[in-house]
């Protein structure tokens, strides 16, 4: 709950890899981190995705969580990742 009444959240959506797209890794799932919020904590807006892995990263690397302070200068963000093949939640 926000202070002007209103929800926020960020959490972690899981969808499964398209068979043959990534035979090399070991989960066969990717996860990511989508935004929604809500006037009432009710009815919640749709997901928008906001972290998702792309070329750039590893190819095993998992979003599990993104964890958000709001301060008066902004939001401050803590992000969890997971590397699927060695197994390491950071």
């Amino acid at each position: 709950l926000l202070p002007d009444g209103t929800f926020d959240l960020y959490s972690a959506e899981v969808i499964m890899c398209p068979p043959g797209r990534e035979p090399h890794q070991k989960d066969p799932c990717l996860r990511f981190i989508q935004h929604r919020t809500s006037q009432d904590g009710i009815h919640w807006t749709a997901p928008e995705r906001v972290l998702i892995r792309d070329e750039k990263d590893p190819y095993d690397l998992q979003f599990y969580y993104l964890a958000v302070n709001y301060t008066p200068q902004g939001r401050i963000g803590m992000l969890g990742h997971y590397r699927s093949d060695p197994g390491t939640v950071t």
